[in-house]
């Protein structure tokens, strides 16, 4: 049986330690993929380990009531999946059994979490542990809206992680001069990286999986639709590529310091931007094409990849900027990415 994190209900529950097997369940557990799409055999060189122990790392040394009541969430919304559909489940199956005390319990502790990290940093007066608590419920947040098929409030997560980041300045960032701004909060919860890797890793339920059903071609149709297939593979394996390249430019970013030059990064930068808007005027044609149209499950893949563009082009957008330079005219951008993520929670609502 798998260990689990320990669910605390008492107002001072008890101090744990990460030790590796919570550390390598949470790690497993953060994700909307089932547990085996996690294992290292898959070769998709995505890990949580980090987040994971800095998730329990935090826990152990404040006992913070929103990360614990977060945790404990996530865990109950994990057991009722395993409880009901055993480790190959689509995230979908959730609202089947959303009457189930497990559930229930887990949104109950959801509730209790955002109400504990409200009232943490309602006074506006951001301190590093303040900070730390608001990035990690943010991640974590993330996972539980997305087992509940809501793309839509965990993407409102994702922007409001990104703003915490920025405005408390913690990853270095570059002057208009090409200076170095050195972090003012170090160490802390990359909630960028974090979401990049959780859209990156190969998934079920017709988001980056393949989505074309070969019963619902018909016989005539298969070289033609099996050609517009192959584009969007070949779409979608680019993108992946954009991905890890924008990961590798958040990994230089944060390695910056005020000794440092930086030319490669702001290059790196605008060459991943232009990569993304190419991507993004050569899928408008592959998503008019009838593969991506022959049924719902179809178009939750072709918007999750659109989805996945635009989460990719905030963070890439973002990426060297000091506070207030692009986060002011980013409203559009986030409007559409809002728009596209309202529109993959309804797709999916089709698809169940």
């Amino acid at each position: 049986m798998s260990p689990s994190i320990p669910s605390f209900q008492s107002k001072n529950p008890p101090v744990i330690f990460p030790n590796p097997k919570y550390v390598e369940y949470l790690a497993r557990h953060f994700t909307i993929k089932p547990v085996p799409a996690m294992d290292a055999s898959n070769g998709t060189g995505i890990s949580y380990e980090p987040e994971a122990r800095a998730t329990l790392s935090t826990l152990c040394a404040t006992s913070e009531p929103a990360v614990h009541h977060a945790l404990a969430s996530l865990n109950a919304l994990r057991r009722a999946f395993d409880e009901q559909c055993g480790h190959l489940f689509p995230s979908s199956k959730l609202h089947c059994h959303s009457s189930t005390p497990g559930v229930q319990y887990g949104i109950q502790e959801y509730v209790l979490a955002i109400r504990s990290l409200l009232a943490k940093i309602s006074d506006k007066n951001y301190n590093a542990s303040s900070i730390r608590s608001a990035l990690l419920c943010c991640q974590i947040f993330m996972s539980i809206e997305l087992a509940l098929d809501d793309f839509s409030s965990a993407t409102q997560h994702f922007i409001r992680g990104l703003r915490i980041m920025h405005e408390c300045l913690t990853r270095p960032y570059l002057s208009k001069d090409g200076s170095v701004i050195a972090a003012q909060c170090v160490d802390m919860p990359a909630v960028d990286v974090f979401t990049i890797k959780l859209f990156l890793t190969p998934c079920p339920s017709g988001l980056t999986d393949d989505f074309l059903p070969l019963s619902d071609v018909e016989p005539r149709m298969n070289r033609v639709l099996f050609t517009e297939r192959a584009a969007v593979v070949q779409a979608n394996m680019r993108l992946a590529t954009l991905g890890r390249f924008t990961l590798q430019l958040l990994k230089g970013v944060s390695q910056l310091s005020p000794t440092s030059s930086s030319p490669n990064l702001v290059k790196d930068r605008s060459t991943i931007l232009e990569q993304l808007q190419a991507w993004k005027e050569n899928f408008a044609t592959i998503e008019k094409s009838r593969v991506c149209q022959i049924n719902s499950q179809a178009r939750l893949g072709t918007t999750f990849s659109i989805f996945f563009n635009l989460v990719l082009q905030v963070v890439a957008t973002l990426a060297t900027r000091p506070p207030g330079s692009e986060v002011k005219n980013m409203k559009p951008v986030f409007d559409e990415l809002l728009a596209v993520a309202h529109k993959l929670k309804q797709l999916k609502k089709e698809v169940n």
